[in-house]
């Protein structure tokens, strides 16, 4: 059953936020990701420059995330510093709505603040570092807590959960559709429910949904449309619907990412057990989905009342959908960011045993020494997760987007002179391909291209050629092609041989280059290219 908000659940919750976003701000290394992290950080610099979304850059995801960064360094300024500090106060904010849910399903304190605790120590390791997949976790997680906190019997409530819905849709649209369909769910449960115990009438069930579908729509139809008004219709559907059903799903790199599972040896689990590998434990934990359906089955089995069962439906089909909006990679990474759903499974299980435990012994020690335990074990994974980060973290160096820590003390020889022939020929313009857009925050250059990311058999033929186009209209001075593994031929290669040459770029003896930079040569009337 649902319980209320006291004092000492302010503290907790409050305590939690503090401690969370303290550590992972101050102990954590700011590791740039050169492909993911990179596009967000630069995509929201774009935006804080006055591009706008679609039109003059292309992403395939919603607007919610970059336009949130972007405010942030808008009122923080533009750093690696800001960035990673926005993202201490997600996790945060995530620790804060785990222990609310866990509440919300009767969970005790002790045990809602321990189970909040394993976001810090597994989920966040898995994905540490700035992504609009933990804001659209925070999302739906609000839209979870709001449906939880009780039957949806009002059309207010409906709309209210489908204004939520549509800002998880405009962050991340994977997850706004399963928000949307776990949302869906409950809410005809609850109009079935009340109709049986209230004799409610069917086509109540069609005013709740038309509600629901008026809160999203009320979301979506005037932000999508203000992008469709600056960008065209055509930007707009291409990033939003059409990449990502079609090329990044084609894309090898995702359409062959399988569920561990699924595939695991022998050999391969021994290894993994041995070594307690906690991306082990993210395949596996999903498996409570199943046992809490199981559970839910056995009570209406066992006919327990509607209100009883509610709370444990909710967070099984809420849950469920999670897994279901990272099935198209299937994978820790994925598991991870929509852990904080699916955990609220764990915690109301925990809850039960404990009371099982409590009943049988015949104690109250039961849940301090289950509690004490787990705070054990968190901390040593909190500890070990934290030395594997500085592990790879390498050596720190100074920016023009602040601190950033990069693997080895020869990549930052190598960033220190690509930055200086840059700034030595006085070169604003840079395009940087195929990935690694994070080097135009480092270099305080910028990319005169909508492109962020330019990956043969991702990106399609069409936008390579809008690519050569506005490198020969424009002139662009320098070209960086970052390392690839290049399977598929690059189309652009040509175009560059034929109107770029390569600039050495003194590198320790021994060391692999990661970076290659080109010069565009002099037109042929000998006049030099700005």
């Amino acid at each position: 059953m649902r319980v209320g908000w006291s004092n000492r659940d302010a503290l907790l919750a409050a305590g939690l936020f503090v401690a969370s976003a303290t550590y992972l701000g101050v102990a954590w290394p700011n590791s740039m990701v050169g492909q993911d992290e990179g596009e967000i950080l630069y995509g929201a610099k774009r935006i804080f420059d006055g591009q706008v979304m679609y039109r003059d850059f292309f992403d395939q995801i919603g607007p919610i995330a970059p336009h949130v960064l972007a405010l942030v360094y808008a009122l923080f300024g533009a750093s690696m510093e800001t960035a990673r500090a926005s993202m201490s106060i997600l996790h945060g904010t995530i620790a804060v709505l785990m222990y609310a849910i866990a509440r919300q399903l009767g969970v005790r304190p002790m045990l809602a603040a321990v189970v909040a605790l394993t976001h810090v120590a597994l989920f966040q390791p898995a994905l540490s570092f700035t992504s609009p997949h933990w804001l659209a976790t925070v999302l739906t997680l609000v839209v979870f807590s709001f449906v939880l906190r009780g039957p949806v019997r009002r059309n207010w409530q409906a709309l209210v959960a489908g204004a939520l819905t549509g800002l998880v849709g405009l962050t991340q649209q994977p997850k706004g559709a399963a928000t949307a369909f776990a949302v869906a769910i409950v809410l005809v449960r609850d109009v079935w429910v009340d109709r049986i115990a209230q004799r409610t009438r069917v086509s109540m069930i069609s005013r709740r949904l038309g509600g629901f579908v008026l809160g999203i729509l009320a979301v979506l139809v005037p932000i999508l449309g203000l992008f469709v008004w600056l960008a065209g219709f055509d930007a707009v559907y291409d990033a939003l619907v059409l990449t990502p059903l079609v090329a990044y799903r084609n894309f090898p790199f995702h359409s062959e990412g399988r569920w561990l599972i699924f595939t695991l040896s022998w050999p391969l689990l021994v290894e993994l057990v041995r070594g307690l590998s906690p991306g082990l434990m993210l395949n596996v934990m999903p498996l409570v989905i199943v046992l809490g359906a199981v559970r839910v089955l056995r009570q209406v089995a066992q006919r327990r009342s509607p209100v009883e069962r509610r709370p444990l439906f909710v967070a099984v089909v809420f849950s469920a959908f999670s897994i279901a909006s990272v099935y198209y990679q299937p994978n820790a990474f994925h598991f991870a960011v929509v852990g904080p759903i699916w955990l609220s499974l764990f915690a109301e299980l925990l809850e039960r045993l404990v009371q099982r435990l409590e009943a049988t012994l015949r104690v109250t020690w039961a849940a301090p020494v289950v509690a004490a335990t787990l705070v054990i074990l968190l901390t040593l994974e909190i500890r070990r997760a934290r030395e594997q980060a500085w592990a790879r973290a390498g050596v720190p160096v100074d920016t023009a987007f602040g601190r950033v820590h990069l693997r080895s003390q020869a990549l930052v020889d190598e960033l220190t002179e690509l930055r200086s022939a840059l700034q030595t020929a006085g070169a604003k313009d840079v395009l940087v391909y195929p990935t690694l857009p994070g080097l135009y925050l480092m270099t305080q250059t910028s990319n005169p291209t909508r492109f962020q990311i330019l990956i043969p058999g991702y990106t399609t033929p069409e936008k390579f050629a809008e690519v050569q186009e506005t490198l020969e209209r424009e002139r662009v001075p320098f070209v960086v092609r970052s390392f690839w593994f290049w399977q598929i031929e690059d189309p652009l290669l040509p175009y560059l041989n034929e109107h770029y040459q390569q600039v050495r770029l003194q590198r320790p003896p021994g060391s692999l280059p990661s970076l290659t930079l080109l010069r565009r040569k002099a037109d042929q009337n000998g006049a030099p290219t700005r």
